[in-house]
């Protein structure tokens, strides 16, 4: 082909070879035929001169190059071929010469025979060489050392990748007496990733288990709760129990005062009396509030639940069984039943991890029976030997069969393998040279060079396939040779060379040598079978197991695949959940807001009670006080009620007598309007009139001040708790906005959910079933196609068959519940009634009582 100028011509071979050649110096455009134009007229000019030349479609033959450089090659070696033979047969005819001068000088006289030495040339020369040896012996020590070690580094990678990884290997017992066998599953180790992330979850479990559901919530609840318990418990130090200590002392103190200093005994008895009375209308008003409190405590909310009614319906939802099916439209997937990634790697690592754990458990037994057959072995080759002793005693027609003594194969003792001994060694140097010359006969060579001899002798059987067993060249000289029963050689009677003690001592001895020989028979034949019971045991245990293991290994690819769909639907599941999660602790925290204000609404309602009290019990002790038919009543009542602008304790000193000017002026303007209003002669009310008791009149005072405290008190009260329920309102209008957001974000989750349980279904499971699992019948006989059919647990079957007559017992128990509680309704009824015509009675005999004290 031509350069894209036209100036270089380029040429090229199949043996790799490029040409370049300049065929337009002055960059004159020339006309080149193209490649296929001239292929083409050679191919023509071919077909029309001679006859066609047929290709090489040999892909093994030689090219021009390869050819050329195999014909350089032999020549070289043919060339050192001819050097070396022309090196051989000099030494030789120098060796021939050596050798005669050697005889010549033997033949010589003595004393002009030459000694060896004289024949050495240079005396160094054995010296270097055998230097020059050494050095060689450790030059090639150390290449076999380099050598050895690449090779045992090899190995040792070689057992890093493929032997240590394995936990077991696959080691196959064999039967003594049959050919059963059983192989051990070949696993591999666990990796350290897989049992870190097993124990990373674990840990992960264990902490979300010390953290329990709704923890948060229910353990805040619990604490604020008992802390509320304390402080209503406590008792009040604010103003209330300020207040209720002071009036329940002060009460008496004004009436004491007034009957010390009357000196009247009729006013002191009326005062006794009145006070007896109110003591006990107030201990009357206590023992009644603590029983209504009583009552009122165990009065059930309304949102009262039964205990009992609430564990049934647990129970019921836990152990009845709820059987809808996955692929319904309205399933929905309980919140113990969805899955994440997490858990479903989880899942996966578990299960690899119990599939190991089986498999390791069954190779456990296998070699404990292993070591049980070599401790078989051993003692049967002491039996044997035993036998073997004991029947070279015994005659030949009291020779009993022996039992043949098993042996350990290969496969029994894998370990075996790497194991070697010189023997073995020069075994497999033999067989590999023999391999290596059989595969250089096949393959040829270049000329012959590279052999270093040896002939083409046949390989020598095996020692061990040729050598005869020991028990059979044993047994026929150990039956003929030994024992002095029967005849002789010359015929003479043998019971006629012995005395009748040694004759009966010998039958006795044969007796028990016979009873021996067929107890160790027995023995080893009773091992045999109760080895070959126990393999045939572990062998039908391996079938079971290998199904299970195989539904694991389906399991695992399940459950794989739904890892994989997880992962997918992940991260818009966290988003979900975290949503979810983020809305309900807010509902958590403004339901824990919520009930700390009404818990701080009820202590300042119970608070504003107690001075709604105290407030009435101060005005029982003004009344009880003023006592009957007092002249100064209306006036002291005025007093009482009088209505000051009270100054405020962080007021400033400056504006002091500005305040009471202004109070002055407040007190005369109310004073005069409850003049005009009750038209009553005109009384200064911050004076004592002439014949008022100074003393009441003071104590008077000091109960207005008390009133007045309690009324700023009660206002106070009565603004915080409005504070407090529009607060808690506004909180109840949030939450009802948050609780909107739970349930969306609910309804959400579940539609997830429900929308992941349908690729869920997508996934094909694998259950083995037996035939007679199946009871899907159309007319008494299987149908072919079972796509319809659902596959359920036989205990579910068992426990709705059940449930139908449960449901019938608790029918009946439910019918006779209701008559009894029907009967209990119509007596409370009854009572009820009862109790109303009572309470009737006791209300028109209250009116009466009512109507005879005011009249």
């Amino acid at each position: 082909m031509s350069s894209f100028d036209t100036r270089f011509l380029i040429s090229g071979g199949n043996d790799g070879n490029l040409f370049v050649y300049k065929v337009n110096h002055a960059g004159v455009e020339l006309s080149l035929p193209s490649p296929s134009e001239s292929l083409l007229k050679a191919k023509a000019k071919e077909e029309t001169t001679g006859p066609p030349v047929d290709d090489i479609d040999d892909l093994k033959a030689y090219s021009i190059e390869e050819a050329k450089q195999k014909r350089e090659h032999e020549k070289m070696l043919k060339t050192a071929e001819d050097k070396k033979v022309k090196v051989r047969k000099t030494i030789t005819t120098l060796r021939s010469k050596f050798k005669k001068l050697k005889v010549v000088n033997k033949d010589l006289p003595k004393h002009l025979t030459l000694v060896a030495q004289d024949f050495e040339m240079d005396p160094q020369m054995g010296s270097i060489i055998a230097q020059e040896v050494v050095d060689m012996k450790d030059l090639i020590k150390k290449q076999l050392a380099w050598n050895s070690e690449k090779h045992r580094l090899q190995l040792m990678k070689l057992r890093k990748r493929f032997k240590d990884v394995v936990a077991t290997e696959r080691i196959v017992l064999h039967a003594v007496e049959s050919d059963h066998l059983v192989s051990t599953f070949r696993c591999a180790k666990p990796s350290e990733a897989m049992q870190q992330a097993l124990n990373d979850f674990n840990k992960k479990l264990a902490d979300d288990s010390d953290g329990a559901p709704g923890s948060r919530g229910s353990d805040s609840r619990r604490i604020s709760t008992v802390v509320r318990q304390i402080e209503v418990s406590e008792p009040k130090t604010g103003l209330g129990g300020f207040m209720r200590k002071n009036t329940d002392l002060d009460v008496h103190g004004p009436s004491a005062v007034v009957g010390s200093k009357g000196g009247k005994k009729l006013k002191d008895a009326k005062a006794n009396k009145s006070l007896a009375k109110a003591e006990e209308r107030k201990s009357k008003r206590l023992q009644r509030e603590l029983a209504w409190k009583n009552l009122s405590s165990r009065k059930p909310s309304e949102n009262y639940e039964d205990p009992q009614m609430l564990a049934a319906i647990e129970d019921a939802k836990n152990n009845m069984g709820d059987f809808n099916l996955k692929t319904a439209k309205n399933y929905k997937v309980p919140e113990s039943q969805r899955q994440g990634g997490t858990y479903k790697r989880a899942q996966l690592l578990e299960l690899r991890r119990m599939i190991y754990m089986t498999k390791m458990n069954f190779n456990e037994r296998l070699l404990a029976l292993r070591d049980r057959k070599q401790k078989m072995i051993s003692e049967a080759e002491d039996w044997s030997a035993r036998l073997d002793a004991i029947q070279a005693k015994l005659p030949a027609d009291s020779i009993m069969a022996k039992p043949n003594v098993p042996k350990l194969l290969n496969d029994e003792l894998p370990e075996r393998a790497m194991e070697y001994t010189a023997d073995s060694l020069r075994v497999f140097k033999k067989q590999h040279d023999e391999e290596m010359k059989r595969g250089a006969d096949d393959e040829g060579g270049f000329g012959g060079f590279g052999g270093f001899g040896g002939g083409d002798a046949p390989p020598a059987a095996p020692a061990a396939d040729t050598k005869p067993a020991a028990p059979t060249t044993k047994q026929p000289a150990a039956a003929v040779s030994p024992g002095e029963k029967g005849e002789s050689a010359d015929g003479t009677p043998i019971g006629d060379l012995v005395s009748a003690l040694e004759s009966e001592n010998e039958n006795l001895e044969i007796m028990m040598m016979l009873h021996e020989q067929e107890c160790l028979i027995s023995q080893m034949n009773e091992a045999y079978k109760e080895f070959d019971i126990e393999l045939i045991k572990l062998r039908t245990d391996k079938i079971e197991q290998d199904v299970e293991l195989k539904n694991g290994d389906l399991r695992i690819i399940l459950l794989f695949e739904e890892l994989l769909l997880l992962k997918e639907f992940e991260k818009r599941e966290n988003f979900l959940q975290e949503a979810l999660s983020s809305k309900l602790s807010d509902r958590d925290e403004m339901s824990d807001k919520i009930e700390e204000l009404e818990e701080k609404l009820t202590t300042k309602k119970m608070y504003m009670e107690e001075l709604q009290e105290n407030e009435k019990l101060l005005y029982d002790s003004f009344t009880e006080q003023l006592g009957e038919n007092n002249k100064f009543q209306d006036f002291l009542t005025k007093v009482f009620k009088k209505k000051i602008k009270r100054v405020k304790k962080a007021a400033e000193m400056e504006g002091d007598s500005d305040e009471s000017d202004s109070d002055d002026d407040f007190d005369s303007s109310s004073e005069e309007e409850d003049d005009d209003e009750d038209g009553v002669e005109h009384l200064d009310l911050n004076i004592c009139p002439p014949g008022c008791s100074q003393e009441l009149y003071d104590a008077t005072i000091v109960m207005r001040e008390k009133k007045l405290d309690l009324e700023e008190a009660i206002q106070e009260e009565k603004k915080i708790i409005d504070s407090l329920k529009k607060e808690v309102d506004a909180l109840i209008k949030k939450n009802k906005v948050i609780s909107h957001g739970v349930k969306c974000a609910k309804n959400d989750l579940e539609a997830f959910q429900l929308e992941k349980q349908k690729k869920m279904n997508e996934l094909d499971m694998i259950v083995t079933l037996n035939l007679d699992q199946i009871q899907y019948m159309q007319n008494g006989v299987l149908p072919s196609d079972l796509v319809s059919c659902l596959v359920f647990h036989s205990a579910g079957v068992n426990q709705l068959a059940n449930r139908i007559k449960e449901l019938q017992q608790e029918k009946a128990h439910q019918i006779r519940k209701f008559k009894e509680l029907k009967k209990s309704h119509i007596h409370l009824i009854k009572g009820k009634k009862g109790m109303q015509e009572k309470l009737l009675g006791l209300d028109e005999k209250c009116q009466n009582m009512m109507l005879l004290k005011f009249r």
